[in-house]
Protein backbone atom coordinates (compact mmCIF):
# COMPACT_ATOMS: atom_id res chain seq x y z
CA UNK A 1 0.00 0.00 0.00
CA UNK A 2 2.48 1.79 1.10
CA UNK A 3 4.42 1.28 -2.28
CA UNK A 4 1.16 2.25 -3.95
CA UNK A 5 1.04 5.86 -2.72
CA UNK A 6 4.90 6.33 -3.18
CA UNK A 7 4.52 7.53 -6.73
CA UNK A 8 1.81 9.93 -6.75
CA UNK A 9 3.44 11.99 -3.79
CA UNK A 10 6.74 12.07 -5.82
CA UNK A 11 5.27 13.09 -8.27
CA UNK A 12 3.09 16.18 -6.77
CA UNK A 13 6.70 17.06 -5.14
CA UNK A 14 8.41 17.12 -8.20
CA UNK A 15 5.70 19.38 -9.62
CA UNK A 16 5.49 21.86 -6.43
CA UNK A 17 8.70 21.83 -6.65
CA UNK A 18 9.15 23.20 -10.27
CA UNK A 19 6.21 25.31 -9.86
CA UNK A 20 7.91 27.17 -7.03
CA UNK A 21 11.27 27.55 -9.21
CA UNK A 22 9.05 29.00 -12.29
CA UNK A 23 6.88 31.37 -10.38
CA UNK A 24 9.57 32.21 -7.61
CA UNK A 25 11.38 35.17 -10.07
CA UNK A 26 7.57 36.48 -10.48
CA UNK A 27 6.63 36.72 -7.09
CA UNK A 28 9.53 38.10 -5.95
CA UNK A 29 9.50 40.55 -8.62
CA UNK A 30 5.70 41.56 -7.38
CA UNK A 31 6.78 41.77 -4.39
CA UNK A 32 9.57 44.01 -4.26
CA UNK A 33 6.92 46.45 -6.70
CA UNK A 34 5.01 46.88 -3.76
CA UNK A 35 8.65 47.50 -1.61
CA UNK A 36 9.77 50.67 -0.62
CA UNK A 37 13.63 50.99 -2.23
CA UNK A 38 15.05 50.99 1.24
CA UNK A 39 13.48 47.22 1.59
CA UNK A 40 14.38 46.63 -1.93
CA UNK A 41 18.17 46.53 -0.79
CA UNK A 42 18.23 45.41 2.24
CA UNK A 43 20.66 42.54 3.51
CA UNK A 44 18.86 40.16 4.29
CA UNK A 45 16.39 40.77 1.85
CA UNK A 46 12.31 40.20 3.53
CA UNK A 47 10.07 38.15 1.97
CA UNK A 48 7.19 40.23 2.32
CA UNK A 49 7.42 44.08 2.12
CA UNK A 50 6.78 45.19 5.75
CA UNK A 51 5.63 48.69 4.58
CA UNK A 52 3.99 48.28 1.03
CA UNK A 53 2.97 50.77 -1.37
CA UNK A 54 1.62 51.51 -4.39
CA UNK A 55 3.74 54.60 -5.20
CA UNK A 56 6.23 52.96 -8.05
CA UNK A 57 2.79 51.78 -9.97
CA UNK A 58 1.04 55.76 -9.64
CA UNK A 59 4.40 57.20 -10.49
CA UNK A 60 3.55 55.47 -14.19
CA UNK A 61 1.27 58.06 -14.59
CA UNK A 62 1.83 61.19 -12.83
CA UNK A 63 4.09 61.97 -10.13
CA UNK A 64 4.43 61.06 -6.88
CA UNK A 65 5.18 62.92 -4.11
CA UNK A 66 8.25 61.66 -1.69
CA UNK A 67 9.67 58.84 -4.26
CA UNK A 68 12.47 59.96 -6.54
CA UNK A 69 11.09 60.32 -10.57
CA UNK A 70 14.47 60.50 -11.93
CA UNK A 71 14.76 61.41 -15.40
CA UNK A 72 10.93 60.72 -15.87
CA UNK A 73 11.58 58.07 -18.51
CA UNK A 74 9.08 55.54 -16.63
CA UNK A 75 5.79 58.23 -17.62
CA UNK A 76 6.95 56.77 -20.79
CA UNK A 77 5.65 53.28 -19.85
CA UNK A 78 1.82 53.42 -20.50
CA UNK A 79 2.36 55.08 -23.75
CA UNK A 80 4.90 52.42 -24.46
CA UNK A 81 2.53 49.37 -23.57
CA UNK A 82 -0.25 50.76 -25.66
CA UNK A 83 2.42 50.61 -28.57
CA UNK A 84 3.81 47.27 -27.90
CA UNK A 85 -0.50 45.85 -27.74
CA UNK A 86 -1.08 47.46 -31.43
CA UNK A 87 2.19 46.77 -32.59
CA UNK A 88 2.14 42.93 -31.20
CA UNK A 89 -1.50 42.41 -32.46
CA UNK A 90 -0.90 43.50 -35.68
CA UNK A 91 1.95 41.18 -36.60
CA UNK A 92 -0.49 38.15 -34.53
CA UNK A 93 -3.48 39.26 -36.98
CA UNK A 94 -0.92 39.15 -40.40
CA UNK A 95 1.03 36.27 -39.34
CA UNK A 96 -2.24 34.12 -39.31
CA UNK A 97 -3.72 35.75 -42.45
CA UNK A 98 -0.30 34.98 -44.34
CA UNK A 99 1.21 32.27 -42.30
CA UNK A 100 -2.61 29.89 -42.77
CA UNK A 101 -3.03 30.27 -46.72
CA UNK A 102 1.33 29.56 -47.56
CA UNK A 103 0.99 26.69 -44.58
CA UNK A 104 -1.61 24.81 -45.90
CA UNK A 105 -0.35 25.27 -49.45
CA UNK A 106 2.83 23.86 -48.10
CA UNK A 107 1.32 20.51 -46.36
CA UNK A 108 -1.80 19.71 -49.09
CA UNK A 109 -0.42 20.55 -52.61
CA UNK A 110 2.85 19.01 -54.44
CA UNK A 111 5.34 21.92 -56.20
CA UNK A 112 8.63 22.05 -57.47
CA UNK A 113 11.21 22.82 -54.88
CA UNK A 114 8.51 21.78 -52.01
CA UNK A 115 10.63 20.47 -49.35
CA UNK A 116 13.38 23.59 -50.22
CA UNK A 117 10.79 26.18 -49.24
CA UNK A 118 9.48 24.80 -45.90
CA UNK A 119 12.94 23.87 -45.08
CA UNK A 120 14.29 27.63 -45.60
CA UNK A 121 11.86 28.84 -43.67
CA UNK A 122 12.72 27.15 -40.59
CA UNK A 123 16.19 27.81 -41.28
CA UNK A 124 15.16 31.93 -41.72
CA UNK A 125 14.50 31.36 -38.09
CA UNK A 126 18.53 30.44 -37.36
CA UNK A 127 19.62 33.57 -37.97
CA UNK A 128 19.67 35.95 -35.06
CA UNK A 129 17.85 39.40 -35.05
CA UNK A 130 21.27 41.63 -34.19
CA UNK A 131 21.96 40.05 -37.63
CA UNK A 132 19.36 41.97 -39.54
CA UNK A 133 19.75 45.57 -37.65
CA UNK A 134 21.58 47.06 -40.35
CA UNK A 135 19.82 46.31 -43.20
CA UNK A 136 16.51 46.30 -41.66
CA UNK A 137 17.74 50.08 -40.68
CA UNK A 138 18.86 51.12 -44.22
CA UNK A 139 16.09 49.48 -45.91
CA UNK A 140 13.36 51.55 -43.90
CA UNK A 141 15.69 54.56 -43.80
CA UNK A 142 15.34 54.67 -47.14
CA UNK A 143 12.20 54.22 -47.86
CA UNK A 144 11.58 56.98 -44.99
CA UNK A 145 9.76 54.54 -42.07
CA UNK A 146 12.23 55.07 -39.70
CA UNK A 147 10.46 55.60 -36.11
CA UNK A 148 7.02 54.10 -37.41
CA UNK A 149 5.04 51.44 -36.09
CA UNK A 150 5.17 50.04 -39.54
CA UNK A 151 8.84 49.16 -39.64
CA UNK A 152 8.36 48.04 -36.27
CA UNK A 153 5.73 45.49 -37.18
CA UNK A 154 7.59 44.44 -40.47
CA UNK A 155 10.05 43.81 -38.79
CA UNK A 156 8.54 41.33 -36.63
CA UNK A 157 6.65 39.51 -39.38
CA UNK A 158 10.03 38.93 -40.77
CA UNK A 159 11.09 37.36 -37.65
CA UNK A 160 7.89 35.51 -36.86
CA UNK A 161 6.60 34.16 -40.26
CA UNK A 162 8.60 31.44 -41.06
CA UNK A 163 7.51 29.83 -37.40
CA UNK A 164 3.85 30.45 -37.87
CA UNK A 165 4.24 28.68 -41.03
CA UNK A 166 5.86 25.79 -39.75
CA UNK A 167 3.65 25.30 -37.15
CA UNK A 168 0.67 25.63 -38.79
CA UNK A 169 1.58 23.14 -41.74
CA UNK A 170 1.62 20.62 -38.86
CA UNK A 171 -1.65 21.34 -37.86
CA UNK A 172 -3.02 21.62 -41.33
CA UNK A 173 -1.69 17.90 -41.66
CA UNK A 174 -3.58 16.79 -38.83
CA UNK A 175 -6.89 17.46 -40.18
CA UNK A 176 -8.27 14.16 -42.38
CA UNK A 177 -7.81 14.67 -45.77
CA UNK A 178 -10.84 12.97 -46.49
CA UNK A 179 -12.95 15.61 -45.22
CA UNK A 180 -11.49 17.87 -48.00
CA UNK A 181 -12.30 15.77 -50.56
CA UNK A 182 -15.92 14.86 -49.09
CA UNK A 183 -16.27 18.91 -49.43
CA UNK A 184 -14.87 19.15 -53.15
CA UNK A 185 -17.24 16.80 -53.42
CA UNK A 186 -20.42 18.60 -52.50
CA UNK A 187 -19.23 21.13 -54.84
CA UNK A 188 -16.65 23.27 -52.38
CA UNK A 189 -14.05 25.01 -54.64
CA UNK A 190 -10.49 25.13 -53.17
CA UNK A 191 -10.87 28.46 -51.35
CA UNK A 192 -14.20 27.16 -49.54
CA UNK A 193 -12.75 24.23 -48.67
CA UNK A 194 -9.65 25.80 -46.81
CA UNK A 195 -12.13 28.78 -45.74
CA UNK A 196 -15.15 26.32 -44.40
CA UNK A 197 -13.36 23.25 -43.89
CA UNK A 198 -9.74 23.22 -43.25
CA UNK A 199 -9.31 26.34 -41.07
CA UNK A 200 -12.13 25.72 -38.54
CA UNK A 201 -10.68 22.25 -38.33
CA UNK A 202 -7.06 23.47 -37.31
CA UNK A 203 -8.47 26.81 -34.93
CA UNK A 204 -6.46 25.66 -32.39
CA UNK A 205 -3.35 25.47 -34.33
CA UNK A 206 -3.95 28.98 -34.99
CA UNK A 207 -4.29 30.52 -31.45
CA UNK A 208 -1.26 28.22 -30.70
CA UNK A 209 0.68 30.13 -33.87
CA UNK A 210 -0.90 33.61 -33.29
CA UNK A 211 -0.24 33.29 -29.68
CA UNK A 212 3.51 32.44 -30.72
CA UNK A 213 3.71 35.55 -32.80
CA UNK A 214 2.47 37.96 -30.38
CA UNK A 215 5.15 36.70 -27.56
CA UNK A 216 7.83 36.83 -29.87
CA UNK A 217 6.70 40.63 -30.90
CA UNK A 218 6.30 42.00 -27.54
CA UNK A 219 9.53 40.40 -26.02
CA UNK A 220 11.81 41.57 -28.86
CA UNK A 221 13.65 44.61 -28.55
CA UNK A 222 16.79 44.91 -30.72
CA UNK A 223 14.96 45.95 -33.77
CA UNK A 224 11.92 47.89 -31.73
CA UNK A 225 15.28 49.37 -30.12
CA UNK A 226 16.85 50.55 -33.31
CA UNK A 227 13.93 51.17 -35.23
CA UNK A 228 12.44 53.64 -32.72
CA UNK A 229 13.32 56.68 -31.75
CA UNK A 230 10.69 59.26 -30.34
CA UNK A 231 7.78 58.12 -27.66
CA UNK A 232 5.39 57.65 -29.95
CA UNK A 233 6.99 54.15 -31.64
CA UNK A 234 8.33 53.64 -28.61
CA UNK A 235 7.68 50.03 -27.51
CA UNK A 236 7.86 48.70 -23.75
CA UNK A 237 10.75 46.75 -23.63
CA UNK A 238 13.27 49.27 -24.98
CA UNK A 239 11.36 51.78 -22.38
CA UNK A 240 12.07 49.76 -19.70
CA UNK A 241 15.62 49.28 -20.90
CA UNK A 242 15.16 53.33 -20.29
CA UNK A 243 14.91 53.49 -17.13
CA UNK A 244 18.65 51.78 -16.33
CA UNK A 245 21.39 54.80 -17.17
CA UNK A 246 24.17 56.17 -15.76
CA UNK A 247 22.90 58.08 -13.16
CA UNK A 248 21.58 54.71 -11.57
CA UNK A 249 18.51 52.38 -11.71
CA UNK A 250 14.85 53.33 -10.61
CA UNK A 251 14.45 49.72 -9.24
CA UNK A 252 11.26 50.21 -8.43
CA UNK A 253 10.03 51.80 -11.37
CA UNK A 254 11.29 49.22 -13.17
CA UNK A 255 10.09 46.47 -10.94
CA UNK A 256 6.28 47.50 -11.51
CA UNK A 257 7.11 48.22 -15.41
CA UNK A 258 7.69 44.92 -15.71
CA UNK A 259 4.74 43.52 -13.51
CA UNK A 260 2.67 45.65 -16.35
CA UNK A 261 4.29 44.33 -19.12
CA UNK A 262 4.12 41.36 -18.44
CA UNK A 263 0.26 41.17 -18.32
CA UNK A 264 -1.24 41.44 -21.57
CA UNK A 265 0.57 38.34 -23.03
CA UNK A 266 -0.42 36.41 -19.65
CA UNK A 267 -4.03 37.92 -19.57
CA UNK A 268 -4.27 36.73 -23.42
CA UNK A 269 -2.69 33.42 -23.36
CA UNK A 270 -5.21 32.67 -19.86
CA UNK A 271 -7.75 33.89 -22.09
CA UNK A 272 -6.78 31.07 -24.96
CA UNK A 273 -5.78 28.64 -22.65
CA UNK A 274 -8.23 26.02 -23.69
CA UNK A 275 -7.63 26.30 -27.14
CA UNK A 276 -3.63 26.64 -26.28
CA UNK A 277 -3.59 23.63 -24.73
CA UNK A 278 -5.68 21.57 -27.38
CA UNK A 279 -3.33 23.07 -30.49
CA UNK A 280 -0.13 22.23 -28.64
CA UNK A 281 -1.41 18.35 -28.07
CA UNK A 282 -2.81 18.49 -31.75
CA UNK A 283 0.53 19.56 -33.15
CA UNK A 284 2.62 17.19 -31.09
CA UNK A 285 0.57 13.91 -32.73
CA UNK A 286 2.30 14.88 -36.08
Amino acid sequence: MARGYARPILIYVAAFAVLVWVAFPLLWLLKSSFSPEIEMLSIPPDLIPRHPTPDYYLGLFHDVPGINPGTGQQLLIPRALLTSVVIATCVMAVNIAVGAPAAYAIARYRFPLRHWVLNSLLSSRMVPSLILLVPFYLLFRAVGLIDSLVAVVIAHISVSLPFTVWILRGHFMTVPIEIEKAARVDGCGRLQTFRYVALPLAAPGLVVAGLFAFMLSWNEFPLALILSVSPDSLPVQPALAGLSSYQGVSYGFLFAGSILAALPPLLVALVLQRHLTQGILEGSVK
